[in-house]
């Protein structure tokens, strides 16, 4: 992020692990900032089966990049 970014961004917390919440969820530390300004700690929860299918997802877009099978996309 350059301090010149315009808008609303997203970022995850490079210093903070993904973890086990003690709902069973999956929890995603993230950051939401404004015009390259720092605004809030957010976390992105989800399901096991949904952190299993985004796993699935990156692993096979960060292998070869072609698209995702169906079999592995949200009903």
């Amino acid at each position: 992020m350059t301090p010149t970014s315009r808008g609303w961004r997203i970022d995850r917390v490079p210093a903070k692990p993904v973890r086990r919440a003690e709902d069973g969820r999956v929890s995603v530390p993230l950051w939401l900032l404004r015009d390259g300004v720092y605004h809030s700690d957010l976390d992105l929860h989800l399901s096991p089966s949904e952190a299993e299918l985004l796993h699935a997802q990156l692993s096979h877009a960060l292998d070869d990049g072609t698209p995702v099978p169906p079999q592995w996309s949200a009903p």
